[in-house]
């Protein structure tokens, strides 16, 4: 009986610049902070509909709209239309709430 060699598979080798590494790092982090940023974007439009649901009696298309105008306001402060503090301010000479920002 003949005893056979068996051949060890060979983990392929690449290389790389250190360019190319770099470049593969960033585009994992941006992708972990785009999922940390959508998760968050998430929260922080889930939770509200749900205190105005179970709380003050929002339906669907209430919610809806809700939901709309909210992404159109996120959409405003993300171009720079609108800032945290405009709200702030507004909110307390037109409604007479104070919130710490």
């Amino acid at each position: 009986m003949k005893k056979t060699k068996e051949k060890k598979k060979k983990t392929p080798t690449y290389v790389m610049t250190y360019e190319q590494i770099e470049a593969i790092k960033k585009k994992a982090f941006e992708d972990g902070f785009k999922s940390a940023i959508d998760r968050a974007s998430k929260w922080s439009m889930y939770a509200p509909m749900m205190v105005l649901r179970d709380f003050f009696g929002f339906g669907g298309q209430r919610l809806k709209r809700f939901y709309l105008a909210l992404i159109d306001m996120y959409d405003s402060i993300d171009k720079n239309y609108l800032g945290l503090e405009d709200i702030r301010k507004t909110l307390r000479e037109e409604a007479g709430i104070d919130l710490e920002v």
